[in-house]
């Protein structure tokens, strides 16, 4: 059921499309206007634009022009490296065999932009804090279970994913990237075309204000679902070559969690906009690696086998992949419509 306090949390903290960004027409010029997210300033966001570009050169858009309620960026005319990554997964099922090699050098060239990006001095001027996990953890995972109308944590629950919360804010030294593969827009020619035809160009640094483990951004890099076909291996056989550390595996676990629960909150509170959004990046492949995930820390000795039964039992509750799509779109209040392209 979606109470108002929980449209409130979905509209505040999960509904990606509140920023609504737009094409607009300055001094002749088509521009992309980027709102605020309500989270990080004009100000700080402008900012943080200016500093990456100046680290990492080129492939970040110049802010032409920062009004009072959003910064105005060159138009990118391109595709998401993710549907680029899609499509040449789909291309490799049918047998061709340059996709696997073209993707994993798109992938390649992401590894190398963050590396860049660690490396960078921070931003004057910006207040970094440290990324909030305990509260993102816990409150999103209590939220599912009520827009599921599910009975919420126990006290035990709350305490294995406070124990985590510590190791990963612990860990927590590295300015935040958020290097999602849908933060990455690439302009190319066709499939055939060479790898030096391609023009790679990195947006959205609102979250760079956030400390996170050094791990963390490396995870959603190889393991997010558009990424971690390359490999040819397994999701838990993944998960173990990644979660060499104790560390790596609480990042997994959180960066995960978030990207599990994001989509699970839009197939049960907005389902137009989960089959806008998320109809060919479910949430199956990120509810797997959470349970990989939990198994390994497990492993590892970080979580006992009695919290790891539990924490396993946390996420088939809000496990959504095998829940239909609903007919009715609560935070809309109005019937779903896959083809209503208003969103």
């Amino acid at each position: 059921m979606l109470t108002p306090e929980l449209r409130h949390w979905f509209a505040n903290d999960i509904w990606k499309e509140r920023r609504g960004g737009s094409r607009v027409v300055r001094d002749g010029t088509v521009l992309y206007r980027r709102p605020s997210d309500g989270v990080t300033t004009i100000e700080a966001d402008a900012r943080l634009y200016k500093w990456a570009r100046d680290g990492l050169g080129a492939s970040v858009p110049r802010v032409i022009r920062q009004d009072s309620d959003a910064i105005l960026l060159p138009v990118i005319n391109g595709r998401r490296a993710s549907d680029i990554l899609r499509t040449l997964q789909e291309k490799d099922r049918s047998g061709d065999g340059n996709a696997r090699s073209l993707a994993s050098s798109i992938v390649d060239e992401l590894a190398g932009h963050l590396r860049q990006f660690q490396s960078l001095s921070p931003s004057d001027g910006i207040k970094y804090e440290a990324y909030p996990v305990a509260q993102k953890l816990i409150e999103a995972t209590s939220n599912i279970l009520g827009m599921l109308d599910m009975n919420g944590l126990n006290e035990f629950e709350r305490n294995v994913l406070e124990k985590i919360s510590s190791r990963y804010a612990a860990a927590s030294t590295v300015i935040f990237r958020d290097l999602n593969p849908n933060n990455v827009i690439i302009a190319c020619g066709l499939f055939s075309a060479s790898e030096s035809a391609m023009a790679f160009n990195y947006v959205d640094f609102s979250s760079a204000k956030y400390l996170v483990p050094r791990e963390d951004d490396w995870a959603t890099l190889r393991l997010h679902q558009t990424t971690m076909w390359i490999s040819g291996r397994s999701i838990a056989e993944n998960v173990e070559t990644f979660g060499t550390s104790q560390t790596a595996l609480c990042a997994l676990l959180v960066r995960f969690h978030r990207l599990a629960l994001r989509k699970a909150a839009y197939k049960v509170a907005h389902p137009r906009g989960y089959l806008h959004r998320y109809e060919s990046d479910p949430e199956r492949h990120y509810f797997g690696v959470l349970r990989s995930a939990v198994n390994r820390l497990c492993q590892t000795g970080v979580i006992s086998p009695q919290e790891t039964s539990s924490l396993l039992g946390v996420f088939q509750r809000i496990d959504t992949s095998d829940l239909d799509v609903p007919e009715f779109d609560a935070f809309l209040d109005e019937r779903t419509n896959v083809h209503d392209e208003g969103l």
